[in-house]
């Protein structure tokens, strides 16, 4: 047909060429490029809808758009020769093929490559790009239940472009994906993909470390096998001798010597065989315990050896790119979190140092099992919720009515005294999770952080201070007979101390663990350090009960006395408190205090005493206090 050269064409949205927008085959594009690069799903037509002959709003003179063939598996796109041109027949083993005088010959087969610009490789801007790679991850967040992880895409030059990122944890879910920054770049389309990779190849440093572990692991199990063997041995040959000389026993006590020194030996030769029986005891538990880490290992060796079968996420990135940049990505996953911790050590005058003082320091605990390694990445931590959805709170009816007056019963309870700036603690919500007053914060870690997807828990460091302390020894009979060293600091940070567990030490000892609440910076809170073995205190309590015949009135008499003793080698300041109720209804009264040596209780029914104990001293202290109240009032305790 004059005038005409067929071309084939690609169906929109089909594997393509990226140069020639045709389909991919083993004999080539239309261009003559082999092996071309297949071009990925797109909305967009692989060629300009400009019609045929006129000139499109890029400046480039455009094919048709292709046409369908109503028997034809691809589709054929016909394209426009010069007017007047001539057409030209030559021979070719498929047959006699027609070529159009004036139009250009055939080029010369060239890869198709997403690297080249627009210019070179003969194409439209808007045409689109194949890209698959690892990006690096530049950023972690971690919430108290789940993780956010930005990474960073390079974009290629101009053109549209699919971008493959992976392979990432299978949890990856493209309606937690955003782009918090880059340019030159439009995203159009996110798509979330996961495979399944039957065997995972072993890793050979991995293999190693673990193989060194287990030979040495083995070797420490045959040496305890060996020493087993010589423990048993041993035993034999005790036991052998314990026996020969218990059968001559009749026959050297008729010896007129001294039986008492066969005697002796005999015990001699019991406690040889008890102490044999002992060796082998503890050589049998070290058996066990190195065989035990020898089948772990081995166990370990033999999965690392095997691979594991293991699922990949992917994530696919319809970009439109103007202008070569970077592109930031960011995703939500579960599996991993955080929770604070903290490290408190004590420095005293009486252990050499200058001044009493506490080192702080804030600490993350971390976990990560997403299935994805971050190495050198940076970490924030964060007491942000993103899961929690805000709530009204709930109405409920009042109801107004008529009740008879009946009797008044009192109910005890026990109230936390907060006391600002003054030694005391703040209540803070039992909540699971991370206690941020209801405010979020973000705190980030010291430098760049490795956390392997292995579940482990890994601490970092996230701040630290140190401030003066006011140490003393504190009691409270009531609760401990025992005396505690006890600190209050002020919160020397600029930002709150999460609630949390803390690790103390004390002149260099490890106490042990305890906790703290939620305190705000510049307030003090306690804290308690262990305590002091010498100071023994003994408590008594006896209650009386009087009733009146006639008006049914009630008094309830308390002693109590306490008796404190001094027998460590170092004298000792003790401050001592007892609590007394305190009334907060009119039927019920409670009597001024009468204690020897004389306290004065305070407006939270405290009473204080202090106490100087040298080595060996001893102090009496006693305590009295009624309390009265109305025939009808029924009191939470009763008479003895």
């Amino acid at each position: 047909m004059a005038g005409w050269s067929w071309a084939s064409g690609s169906r929109i949205g089909s594997r393509s060429c990226a140069t020639c927008a045709t389909a991919k085959s083993a004999r080539g594009c239309w261009a003559g490029a082999g092996g071309c690069t297949p071009r990925s799903r797109s909305r967009w037509p692989p060629v300009c809808p400009t019609p045929s002959g006129s000139r499109c709003w890029s400046g480039s003179r455009c094919p048709p758009i292709p046409t369908w063939g109503p028997r034809s598996r691809s589709p054929r796109a016909l394209r426009s020769c010069a007017p007047g041109a001539e057409t030209q027949t030559r021979r070719s083993s498929t047959g006699p093929r027609s070529r159009c005088s004036t139009c250009p010959p055939r080029a010369k087969p060239v890869p198709c490559s997403a690297t080249r610009s627009p210019s070179e490789r003969g194409r439209s801007w808007w045409e689109e790009i194949a890209v698959d790679e690892v990006t690096p991850v530049v950023r972690v967040e971690l919430f108290e239940d789940r993780a956010a992880i930005t990474r960073k895409v390079a974009l290629p030059e101009e053109g549209r472009c699919t971008i493959v990122l992976g392979p990432l944890t299978p949890l990856v879910d493209e309606r937690s994906v955003s782009f918090p920054g880059g340019s030159g770049a439009v995203v159009e389309e996110v798509r979330a993909t996961r495979r399944r990779q039957t065997r995972l190849e072993a890793d050979p440093e991995a293999i190693s470390g673990i193989e060194a572990a287990w030979r040495a692991a083995h070797t420490r199990r045959e040496i305890a096998h060996d020493r087993l063997q010589r423990a048993k041995e041993a035993h034999k040959r005790a036991t052998q001798a314990l026996d020969a000389a218990s059968r001559a026993t009749p026959r050297a006590l008729q010896d007129p010597g001294s039986p008492g020194d066969w005697v002796e030996g005999l015990k001699t030769l019991a406690a040889h065989l008890r102490g044999r029986i002992e060796a082998v005891t503890a050589a049998e538990l070290e058996l066990d315990r190195h065989t035990e880490e020898d089948a772990r290992l081995k166990r370990d060796l033999d999965e690392a050896r095997r691979g594991r079968p293991v699922f990949q996420g992917f994530l696919e990135l319809s970009v439109f790119v103007t202008e070569p940049g970077e592109l930031l990505v960011r995703y939500v996953v579960p599996c991993a979190l955080w929770r604070p911790a903290h490290r408190a050590e004590l420095h005293t005058r009486a252990r050499g140092a200058e001044a009493d003082q506490v080192s702080w320091e804030l600490r993350a605990v971390c976990w990560n099992a997403t299935g994805e390694d971050w190495s050198d990445v940076e970490l924030i931590c964060s007491t942000a919720r993103p899961g929690d959805l805000a709530e009204p709170p709930p109405l409920g009816e009042d109801r107004v009515q008529l009740q008879t007056r009946g009797d008044v019963v009192i109910e005890a309870r026990e109230e936390e005294v907060h006391l600002a700036r003054e030694p005391g603690s703040r209540a803070s919500s039992e909540i699971p999770g991370v206690d941020d007053g209801g405010e979020p914060r973000t705190y980030t870690a010291q430098g760049q952080v490795e956390l392997r997807s292995d579940g482990k828990p890994v601490s970092l460091v996230l701040d630290r201070w140190t401030s003066e302390a006011n140490v003393h020894w504190q009691a409270f009979p009531e609760r401990a007979a025992a005396a505690v060293l006890r600190t209050t600091q002020p919160n020397a940070a600029s930002r709150p101390l999460l609630a949390g567990p803390v690790e103390l030490v004390r002149d260099g000892e490890g106490l042990g663990r305890g906790s703290i609440p939620l305190v705000p910076p510049g307030e003090p809170f306690s804290l308690g350090w262990g305590s002091q073995d010498g100071v023994r205190i003994v408590r008594r309590r006896a209650h009386e009960v009087k009733r009146s015949k006639v008006t049914g009135r009630q008094t309830h008499t308390f002693r109590i006395e306490l008796k404190i003793s001094h027998a460590g080698a170092e004298p000792c300041r003790l401050e001592l408190r007892e609590r007394l109720p305190v009334s907060e209804v009119k039927d019920v009264t409670v009597s001024d205090p009468e204690a020897i040596p004389p306290t004065v209780a305070d407006e939270d029914g405290f009473c204080r005493w202090v106490l100087d104990l040298s080595p060996g001293d001893s102090e009496h202290i006693q305590l009295e206090y009624v309390v009265a109240a109305g025939g009808r009032v029924h009191l939470p305790f009763h008479g003895p």
